[in-house]
C-alpha cells in the first residue's frame, strides 16, 4: 500500500535523483537530464506554486524476505492544476519499478486530484513506455493522441 506525503525541501536531492535517472529522462519530455541549478530553481518554484502539488510516494519494502518491513520512498507524483483539469506526472524509483507501484501510485495521484475539485485527469506519455500506458489504462484513462499519448480521466458523475 502507498502512501502520498507532501515532498518537502529535505526530499530535492532524491527529487534530483529520479528526474535525472536515465529511464526516466528518455521518457521525460525533454529527454535531457537537468542541472542541479535548473532542479534548484525548478524545485522552489514547484514547492511555492499553488497550483502544482508534489508528493513522494512511500511503501512498507522488505529488501530481504527474512528482514522487517520498512518504509522507503519508492517514487514521485505531481498534480499540476489548469482550470479544473489535473495533468498528472509521475515516476518510480529504479529498484521499485515493475512491482505494480505505478497503477497504484496513478489511481493515488487521480484521488488527490479529485480531491482538489479537479473534473478531468490529463497524462502525457511516449508510446514506448509501455508500463506508464499499462499503469494509465488499468486506471481507466483513454488515449487522445497516438504520437505522444494524451491520456484523459473523467471523474465520474
Amino acid at each position: 500500500m502507498l502512501t502520498l506525503r507532501k515532498a518537502t525541501l529535505a526530499d530535492s536531492p532524491l527529487i534530483l535523483a529520479w528526474r535525472n535517472d536515465p529511464e526516466a529522462v528518455d521518457m521525460s519530455g525533454t529527454g535531457r537530464a537537468v542541472t542541479e541549478a535548473e532542479h534548484d530553481r525548478w524545485y522552489i518554484k514547484t514547492l511555492t506554486d499553488i497550483t502544482v502539488h508534489l508528493y513522494v510516494a512511500e511503501a512498507d519494502v522488505r529488501t530481504e524476505a527474512w528482514q522487517p518491513e520498512t518504509i522507503a520512498a519508492i517514487g514521485m507524483g505531481r498534480i499540476n492544476e489548469e482550470c479544473g483539469v489535473a495533468i498528472l506526472s509521475y515516476s518510480i524509483d529504479k529498484d521499485h519499478r515493475g512491482q505494480g507501484y505505478g497503477g497504484e501510485l496513478v489511481a493515488d495521484l487521480c484521488a488527490k486530484a479529485y480531491e482538489l475539485g479537479c473534473t478531468s485527469i490529463q497524462a502525457v506519455c511516449r508510446h514506448a513506455n509501455t508500463a506508464s500506458v499499462r499503469a494509465l489504462l488499468g486506471q481507466g484513462f483513454e488515449i487522445d493522441d497516438r504520437e505522444l499519448l494524451h491520456l484523459t480521466k473523467e471523474k465520474d458523475r
